[in-house]
């Protein structure tokens, strides 16, 4: 495992690349995991305090605050289903919303109301939290009036919406109307091997269970389209692989490199189709292909491609030239 953040990737073909702390990795398949982050208020003392009493996950931390006097700020279904939740645990929930009206349905904002131990707060914005090593209370300024109050309490859960992950992936794959990332049958993505699963697509649920149960649907489906394609893909590496070794018999290049760098000027690929010459020699391309693109300066070099598609398809050397002219 590699605990760094993914900062681009390329998957224009197999096998397919992603770049974190300036490191390029590859794979045949890929499970885009990257989650959703919370948004914060952007405060100072809420940086300082996170983990301290300040928090975004009620579900997650709430069980920490019981017998708490605590505060959710923000006005969608998200802050009233954490307000009720909290409410489990605190002695009184504060709900924070810097408008008059909130963005949540009707019927959540009902059921705040009536709850006993929810006090609503309208108009007001949270200007700083209060506590050195913990929260102790909050600055609040009224939108109206300007204001000023201080709120005691032990806890704050921040509840002003989520965004998605999905920087690395802008331009190769598509999202839905909220910007989360879009799946097709169950965690595919439009990219065949690039598979999706939590948060980063999921913006109902939102739980860890959840998202660890879209992982394992992920795993199992990019391990079973590994299976399905591994057969092409191992005959074609195969054949790479021979081919590069005739470059190097052409060549009189031993390594790796310097095999791969004849193939690339022989065949007259761009960078961006080049083939990605890894340990096999791995791509995509067909038998065929391999010999139109072997067809090149020399008459040795095409004879050599010939013979070597022979011995993969198993058809006669003649009926691999023809398929190459």
């Amino acid at each position: 495992m590699i605990d760094e953040e993914a900062e681009r990737v390329d998957f224009s073909g197999r096998p397919f690349r992603a770049w974190a702390a300036g490191v390029e990795y590859r794979g045949d398949a890929v499970i885009i995991a990257t989650g959703a982050s919370a948004l914060w208020l952007g405060l100072e003392s809420e940086d300082r305090l996170r983990g301290r009493g300040v928090s975004a996950c009620a579900t997650c931390d709430g069980f920490f605050f019981r017998g708490k006097e605590i505060a959710v700020v923000g006005g969608g279904d998200t802050a009233m289903e954490e307000a009720l939740y909290l409410t489990r645990f605190a002695t009184k929930v504060h709900l924070l919303h810097r408008r008059a009206e909130f963005r949540a349905s009707r019927i959540m904002e009902a059921r705040v109301e009536r709850d006993p131990k929810i006090r609503i707060h309208r108009n007001v914005i949270i200007e700083g939290i209060e506590g050195d090593t913990s929260v102790t209370g909050l600055r609040l300024r009224d939108t109206r009036t300007d204001a000023r109050s201080e709120l005691p309490l032990e806890g704050l859960f921040v509840a002003i919406g989520y965004r998605p992950n999905t920087g690395p992936f802008e331009g190769w794959l598509e999202k839905d109307e909220a910007g989360y990332l879009a799946v097709h049958s169950e965690t595919h993505s439009r990219i065949e091997g690039v598979f999706v699963a939590g948060d980063v697509h999921d913006h109902r649920y939102r739980q860890a269970v959840t998202a660890a149960g879209d992982g394992c649907r992920a795993a199992i489906d990019a391990e079973r389209w590994l299976e399905e394609h591994a057969p092409v893909e191992m005959a074609v590496s195969t054949g790479n692989y021979l081919l590069a070794q005739a470059f190097g018999e052409l060549a009189g290049a031993d390594d790796a490199a310097a095999v791969a760098a004849l193939a690339e000027v022989a065949w007259g690929l761009s960078e961006g189709e080049r083939l990605q010459a890894d340990d096999a020699f791995r791509t995509t391309v067909t038998v065929d292909e391999y010999v139109r693109r072997c067809r090149l300066k020399t008459a040795d070099l095409f004879a050599v491609a010939c013979r070597l598609g022979a011995q993969m398809t198993g058809l006669s050397g003649e009926t691999v030239a023809a398929l190459g002219a």
